[in-house]
Parts: C-alpha cells; sequence; structure tokens
C-alpha cells in the first residue's frame, strides 16, 4: 500500500477554523504588554507559573496563568526558553544561553562553557526532561554557520561536550529532545547532509532518517503510541510544501500526514497533538483506527 495512503487511514486532522467558532472555543489575549511573545514555557511544577519570551523586552513572568505578568529578566530579544523539572530556567537570547535559579530574578550568562567548547552562538536549545541533560546547537559564527555542532551539558550548562559532528560541513538548525525518553535526541540540518537526524543513545551516535528535507519543527506525542510529528518544507523551490509527516518507530520512518495545510505542529500529551497554519486555522491530530 502507498504509505501516503496507509498514514491517511490511520491518521487525521479534524480542522478545527473551518466552523464558526464557539464562545468556549474562542481565544483571549492574556498578554504581556512588553512586545511581541516569541517563546513560551511552562513549570513543571505549577501550571499555573508560565515564563513568555518576547521579541522586545526579555522575559515575562505569570504566576497565575497569565492573567498577570511581571518583568522576569534579560533584555532584547528572548529566541527559546525551557523549564527543568528542578525549576531551572534557560533562555537564549541574543544567542548566547542564559540561566536562572530563582525564577528570573536573576540571570548567569552560560557563555564562558560554550567558549571553551568552542561553539558560543547558540541556534537551538533542548532539554531532556527526565535527566536535566541539555542540547544545544551552537557554533561560533563563521561562514554560512557551516561550524555549528550539537553539544550537550549534563551540570546544568557549565560544561559542554561535543555530541554531533556532521559529516560534511551542513547548516544545523534545530535540536529536540523526547519528553519521555531521554536518550530519543533529533537534529536537522540544512546544505551538506541536508536531513532530519535521530540518536537513540542520547546523542552518542547518530543515523540519518527518511524524512526529505530538514525538520522545522518537531513533537513527540508521549503515551503508548509514543509517535513523531515533523513539520518541514517539502518539494523544490518554487513548489515547495510545508508537509507534516508522521512516525511510529522512533523517528527511523515516516509517512506523509498532511501535504502542506499547516505550518507548526506541537504534542502536549496522548491523543494531544496539534497544527495550526494560517489566518488562525488549528487542527487535532486523532486516530481514526
Amino acid at each position: 500500500m502507498d504509505p501516503r495512503a496507509t498514514a491517511a487511514a490511520v491518521l487525521a486532522l479534524l480542522v478545527a477554523a473551518a466552523l464558526p467558532a464557539r464562545a468556549a472555543d474562542s481565544w483571549q489575549p492574556l498578554g504581556p504588554s512588553g512586545g511581541n511573545v516569541a517563546a513560551l514555557a511552562v513549570d513543571p511544577q505549577d501550571g499555573n507559573t508560565v515564563y513568555a519570551g518576547t521579541l522586545e523586552a526579555g522575559v515575562y513572568r505569570s504566576a497565575n496563568g497569565g492573567r498577570s505578568w511581571q518583568p522576569a529578566g534579560l533584555e532584547g530579544g528572548v529566541a527559546q526558553l525551557v523549564v527543568a523539572p528542578n525549576r531551572v530556567v534557560y533562555a537564549v537570547a541574543a544567542e548566547t544561553l542564559f540561566r536562572s535559579r530563582d525564577r528570573g530574578a536573576s540571570w548567569v550568562s552560560l557563555a564562558s562553557g560554550l567558549l571553551a567548547a568552542g561553539k558560543p552562538k547558540v541556534q537551538s536549545l533542548a532539554l531532556s526532561p527526565t535527566l536535566g541533560t541539555l542540547f544545544v546547537v551552537a557554533g561560533n559564527g563563521g561562514d554560512l554557520d557551516l561550524d555549528r555542532e550539537v553539544l550537550k551539558s549534563t551540570d546544568d550548562g557549565n560544561s559542554w561536550t561535543v555530541a554531533w559532528v556532521p559529516p560534511v560541513p551542513s547548516v544545523l538548525l534545530q535540536v529536540w529532545t523526547d519528553p519521555t525518553d531521554p536518550k530519543l535526541v533529533f537534529a536537522a540540518a540544512a546544505l551538506g547532509h541536508m536531513g532530519t537526524y535521530v540518536s537513540a543513545d542520547g546523542g552518542s551516535r547518530w543515523t540519518p532518517t527518511d524524512l526529505r528535507g530538514a525538520a522545522l519543527g518537531l513533537a513527540v506525542e508521549a503515551g503508548p503510541r509514543h509517535r513523531v510529528l515533523a513539520f518541514h518544507s517539502g518539494g523544490n523551490f518554487p513548489k515547495e510544501t510545508n508537509e507534516i509527516n508522521v512516525s511510529s518507530d522512533r523517528g527511523r520512518t515516516w509517512q506523509l500526514l498532511d501535504p502542506g495545510s499547516f505550518d507548526t505542529v506541537d504534542c502536549a500529551g496522548p491523543q494531544a497533538c496539534w497544527a495550526s497554519g494560517e489566518s488562525g486555522r488549528a487542527a487535532h491530530l486523532v486516530t481514526t483506527h
């Protein structure tokens, strides 16, 4: 059977925005007022504590589920935020990695450890929540960013070791971790060895997947099915499309789920994967059989 037909038979995307939204389904702006939000992270020990990274005004924190916000440090644009199980917060701002142990009251730069590893400029950040291992895609700002590598830290970002160097110079874009399997890590590369790669041993060995192109977004569904969803640009210019593919074997092989209707994908738990696109369209991933 055509793998595309197989994926369509097993999974379906239910588009929610095609119907008028009920009052209970509507979205309400929650702020903060400090600028456009580029990153969100929720405290795993307290679901009402939310951190927002803005493009202009650093980090904001809410202690009441977003009803009110207070400045929580840093300046300028914040590209990524993660909160560890021990409630330590990590942020990427101006290509530098920062850490806060006091809920954003103060921050320390982790640039010295990355500089010692020769890769001070951070492109992407991921955390393995079960072990607390940090992964970054980082380089030194060389030509075309072909010097980026995947680094990992097991001591809260104080020191770093190389987890992966592409076999040929490539532009590494992103790194992701599995929220339930501490050994499963993904990375995406453009140019050179373009593609999406997976490590099943915590970053020691990496193998290419059969996903066409480099993943731009990736999400793992927690629960018994443990599916992996990837959003990426498929096809060749000018006929590129934003595809969503799904994997049921820990990212080794992929099947097309959606040929280009959405721009992002994310999972919050079993049967809780979503995709979104232009004009506020949203879709819920469900199992049909």
